[in-house]
This record gives C-alpha cells, sequence and structure tokens, in this order.
C-alpha cells in the first residue's frame, strides 16, 4: 500500500478516497499504516477518508484506538457520502477549471467562462440509493 500512496502522491491531491468494501481483513500493522497515513497526510495540509468498510474492520479501528487518529469525522458509509462531504472542501476554482465532471456534485459549480447561473444544480440526495453491503 505504500507504493501505490507513494505514486497517488505525485499528483498531489489534497483528499484521499479509499474505498474499502474489498477490506476484508485488518490487521494491526495495516490499521497502523492507515493511522500513519493519516497522520502524515494532516501534516502536510491533506486528508485521508475512508468508505465502506467491513464492520469488523471499522470495529477493529475503533477498539485498538485507530480510528481516534484517522478521524471518525473521515468515515463514511457509502461513497456518496464522502464525495458530498469532500465536494464541500474543494477550492471551487479548481473545480470551475476542471473538465472531468465526474461527479454529480460537480454541476452545481459553472465552468470557467460560464456565469453562475448556468450551472446545473446538484442531484438531491433523497434520489441516491445506498450501494449494496454499505456498512
Amino acid at each position: 500500500m505504500s507504493e501505490i500512496v507513494e505514486e497517488i502522491d505525485a499528483d498531489a491531491p489534497r483528499h484521499l478516497l479509499i474505498l474499502g468494501y474489498g477490506i476484508n481483513f485488518l490487521d494491526v500493522s495495516g490499521a497502523i499504516l492507515l493511522a500513519e497515513e493519516a497522520r502524515r497526510r494532516r501534516q502536510m495540509g491533506r486528508r485521508l477518508y475512508l468508505c465502506r468498510l467491513n464492520r469488523d474492520v471499522q470495529r477493529f479501528l475503533e477498539h485498538g484506538d485507530f480510528l481516534e487518529t484517522i478521524g471518525a469525522e473521515r468515515i463514511f458509509h457509502t461513497e456518496y457520502e464522502a464525495i458530498a462531504r469532500i465536494f464541500t472542501r474543494l477550492d471551487p476554482e479548481v473545480c470551475r477549471r476542471c473538465r472531468a465532471r465526474i461527479f454529480d456534485e460537480c454541476r452545481s459549480v459553472p465552468r470557467e467562462g460560464e456565469a453562475e447561473t448556468a450551472a446545473v444544480p446538484a442531484p438531491d440526495e433523497s434520489r441516491r440509493r445506498p450501494l449494496a453491503g454499505s456498512v
């Protein structure tokens, strides 16, 4: 995982979301790695977020006090919740210049050169369905 994080850091993202639905087991060394990465990113002015964690993995993080280091407010049941929360922390000027527009929330930000009223509002959260198997 360390190599993957180093690759990701090459692009200098301020927010890193790990989708945990494939993590079925976490030992102490894995929990330490996540906690240290959260601490390291915080010191750099960046953040680590986790979502869709297996119930046992989340309990392990809670009982080992790793969750305190990671931050309980950075753990989400679904990626929809996580992205909606992270989106509020993004730099709107970066969003304005972005051409990808891969998240529903992106439509609420007008593109560079567009009038403010031209932006399409983000969809209503009540229309989103929770993902199967979410904690």
